[in-house]
């Protein structure tokens, strides 16, 4: 198995704590739409991208309205919600700790671009990035192929790059670029689903409950 290094993070739900301000703008959605309510738990447990499939299970009616006009409106709430969010306990260590043992490091969200590059100002977890991407529109749909140019860029050999998320779509992503995953399952799916649906993997993730915990991993691994 190759040393590690280089980390890609994911941003949300993996070092920004913003589970609770979904919750709350999705739920307004619901109401709005006379939809039944989604607690954090069932949120947790059906979240998952493309973010409009997950919508339409919960019974937005695309066909009678449009997804795009949709997402304007839940990025414009949750930013205001963003007011009382906070880097997750740890994050912020986790990023020095892995930049002492001399690992590159980036992030790679399902998030716009200009915003992702914001809010990781605005909670001071960008001095450490080397590459900070995000999608083009507010869609939220997949990051492989976003994954694959930054890869590229990274230019290491992609066994020696670590995916650090906190959904099945970065063990998706990470597979699809060849790299080892680390799932953190603190954030926008349950540990208990994250194992549940990886049991039958050939190459299965690694699943820790905490930042401190996907950080002590990297540092047995890393060169």
């Amino acid at each position: 198995m190759s040393t590690l290094r280089h980390v890609i993070w994911d941003f949300n739900g993996t070092l920004l704590d913003d589970v609770s301000c979904c919750v709350e703008v999705l739920s307004t959605l619901l109401a709005e739409r006379a939809l039944p309510p989604i607690t954090t738990e069932r949120y947790r447990e059906e979240f998952g991208f493309p973010v409009h499939d997950f919508y339409v299970g919960l019974g937005f009616d695309f066909e009678r309205e449009d997804f795009d006009g949709v997402s304007h409106t839940f990025i414009a709430r949750y930013l205001e919600k963003l007011a009382g969010a906070r880097a997750y306990a740890g994050a912020h260590d986790a990023l020095r700790s892995v930049a002492t043992r001399s690992l590159g490091q980036s992030v790679l969200s399902a998030m716009e671009h200009a915003m992702l590059g914001e809010l990781l100002a605005r909670y001071d977890l960008h001095q450490p990035m080397q590459h900070v991407r995000g999608l083009s529109d507010l869609r939220a749909s997949s990051k492989v192929e976003l994954g694959r140019a930054l890869l590229a860029d990274i230019d290491l050999p992609a066994a020696s790059v670590v995916v650090v998320g906190d959904t099945l779509h970065d063990l998706e992503t990470a597979s699809a670029l060849g790299c080892r995953a680390v799932l953190v399952a603190q954030g926008h799916q349950t540990r208990t689903r994250l194992e549940r649906e990886t049991s039958a993997r050939t190459v299965r993730p690694i699943i820790v409950d905490t930042l401190p915990e996907a950080v002590a991993w990297i540092e047995r691994h890393a060169a």
